[in-house]
């Protein structure tokens, strides 16, 4: 049961409303301008941001990104192994859903390199500070995936995080092997022969303005 009536604009005014007609159009002048910190502190962040991005208003924006890989397991020996491949995988940090800066359908370039320097996790480090370089141990040219993918294990299905993933030189891979006696026998050890890995994004997106996303160095699945 129902009533069909035309459409008024009775009541408009009683609940803070004007019809169309007397709807007024105000400007205002306003000024905005980013401000440029001193010095922000960039270590031990619960959420870490890798990539860069060329904005036509505001330039160069570029994130790169040291991580310190550690053991899950010492005392591992593998001499007299041929390395097959050697994968680096570094989990995106979903917590607040994506966060993204750019396009994310962009295709983007890192350099990856041997960190040259001793870093501590307990040592402050701000967004000034410039690693020294070692050796340029692989490279990623691609987009950032954020998709969760899904795998079938029995009658389970199991959500696997998305991850930046990709392979590194079989020849540092090997130095890896050939040291393991020595480096694996515990962190210590394994520090000082790969003091960290170097993340660099190149200056220029290879398609699109580039993307900037979060990750997550701290992860135990990254590494």
């Amino acid at each position: 049961m129902g009533c069909k009536k035309e459409s008024t604009n009775v009541g408009l005014k009683s609940v803070g409303l004007v019809s169309e007609e007397e709807n007024d159009t105000a400007f205002f002048a306003s000024k905005v301008r980013t401000v440029e910190s001193d010095s922000l502190s960039t270590s031990r962040l619960p959420s870490n941001i890798l990539g860069v991005v060329q904005d036509p208003i505001f330039g160069l924006s570029k994130a790169s990104l040291v991580v310190q890989p550690l053991l899950k397991e010492v005392g591992v020996k593998l001499e007299d192994n041929t390395v097959d491949s050697i994968r680096f995988h570094l989990n995106y940090d979903l917590t607040a859903g994506p966060m993204v800066l750019g396009d994310i359908n962009s295709e983007v370039a890192l350099d990856v390199y041997r960190l040259d320097q001793s870093v501590t996790v307990d040592s402050i480090y701000t967004h000034r500070f410039r690693p020294a370089l070692g050796e340029k141990i692989g490279e990623f040219i691609g987009k950032f995936d954020l998709t969760t993918n899904r795998t079938l294990i029995g009658e389970d299905t199991i959500a696997n995080s998305p991850q930046l993933t990709f392979l590194l030189d079989n020849t540092f891979g090997q130095k890896l092997i050939d040291s393991s006696t020595t480096i694996f026998a515990s962190n210590t050890g394994f520090l000082s022969f790969l003091k960290g890995i170097v993340l660099v994004p190149r200056d220029n997106p290879v398609s699109g303005e580039g993307a900037i996303v979060a990750v997550q160095a701290y992860s135990n699945a990254s590494g």
